[in-house]
């Protein structure tokens, strides 16, 4: 629940920012706050520093830019969303017993990695093996690893060596199953494959597949591996274009809607009875495609488009009937997403305010200058007596 604190902070600079008119008109102000509470950039912090009534406290405990904010304001944390603000641990240190130890592990901070390494016991793996930076206390322990996790959420460029070294960990019987389930479905082996294999196990093996052909760093792991490919997200991956070109009769549509290479994009304007639309509105690098055929867009992947904030004005600002389809999808998060460029881009300048600030401070460093006392009396030396009845006037 947003509250009403008050004024917290003297303003640092003279920029004033406000809400897009047409943006704040069609979403739900609680909506607008959390996401832009979470997001660490210059005008979302000087707007929430005009306006503290508009913080949510659960998104601003998130943003590492807000510790200031979060520092002046301790009753109002909300410790489970601080706990994985990697600029927090230092605030985190002086209370750990608030920390939230489940999002602790999520934290991405040097500091919150030490802290975990200090407490082994208080750490949740299902929750650490998603870390990117907490690879090296992963490789210490990849006994407790979820595998799982890991292979789907874990982007590390040194992920890569762990899971091959999982791979060398595992029997040639174990790697023939997992193949097998691979390829085949799961149903129809079931009954023979659960008494040698745990079908978390099968997971991980998916996983690893699925998350790996859409990572731009594993195109070699991928070309020793060519029959594992996962073809739906390799033809999501802007780095596997030359695989992709050289196997045509392979590539996913669907994947390759949401490729953002410029190869990609090529392939899909030549191809447009080929595109997947719903694929495509998430696609960065299709703005102009989606801006061609407005009608086909899907609105909950357009609003977790990186790159479409002005596609979205231009469509929804100039058309009405879409408000309520914009209205739906952007203010529900989980079908929208957390488009961190779009909740940036909620605020613009408000330049006539900040050219009242600068006004004033020029104003006020005139008025230092021109009556400074070492002016006043050369100046009175200069027109003596003049110079008296002159300052007495104004």
């Amino acid at each position: 629940m947003m509250t009403t604190p008050p004024p917290t902070r003297k303003r640092t600079g003279v920029e004033c920012y406000k809400l897009r008119q047409w943006f704040a008109q069609r979403i739900h102000l609680p909506v607008i706050s959390f996401y832009a509470s979470k997001c660490a950039d210059k005008s979302s912090i000087s707007y929430f520093e005009e306006h503290p009534e508009h913080i949510d406290w659960g998104g601003l405990s998130f943003n590492p830019h807000a510790i200031h904010l979060l520092e002046e304001n301790l009753d109002r944390i909300v410790w489970k969303t601080l706990s994985g603000n990697s600029a927090a641990v230092p605030l985190l240190e002086k209370f750990s017993y608030r920390i939230d130890w489940n999002f602790l592990c999520e934290n991405t901070s040097p500091d919150a990695i030490r802290l975990l390494e200090n407490s082994p016991d208080l750490i949740h793996w299902e929750k650490l093996s998603r870390n990117p930076a907490a690879i090296s206390l992963l490789e210490k322990n990849m006994d407790r690893i979820c595998w799982w996790n890991f292979c789907l959420f874990n982007k590390a460029p040194e992920a890569m060596q762990l899971f091959q070294q999982k791979i060398n960990q595992t029997s040639e019987w174990e790697l023939f199953l997992f193949d097998l389930f691979y390829c085949c479905s799961f149903h129809c082996f079931h009954c023979f494959c659960c008494f040698h294999m745990d079908h978390r196990e099968w997971c991980w093996w998916n996983a690893f597949w699925l998350n790996i052909s859409s990572n731009p760093a594993a195109i070699p792991i991928l070309e020793q591996h060519f029959w594992r490919i996962h073809w739906l997200t390799l033809s999501s991956n802007p780095a596997a274009m030359h695989i992709l070109k050289r196997y045509p009769d392979k590539i996913d549509w669907r994947g390759l809607s949401a490729n953002p290479a410029p190869e990609a994009i090529r392939l899909l304007e030549a191809n447009p009875d080929k595109i997947d639309w719903f694929f495509l509105s998430k696609n960065s690098g299709a703005i102009h495609l989606l801006q061609q055929h407005p009608e086909r867009i899907d609105w909950g992947n357009l609003s977790n488009n990186t790159n479409a904030f002005e596609l979205l004005e231009q469509i929804v600002g100039e058309d009405d009937t879409l408000d309520l389809r914009f209205r739906m999808y952007f203010a529900v998060p989980f079908i929208c997403g957390f488009n961190k460029n779009l909740h940036m881009n909620c605020f613009e300048m408000d330049f006539a305010t900040t050219k009242q600030r600068q006004c004033a401070l020029f104003k006020e460093e005139l008025v230092q200058k021109v009556f400074h006392p070492s002016r006043i009396a050369r100046y009175l030396e200069m027109h003596g007596n003049n110079g008296i009845d002159i300052l007495d006037e104004l």
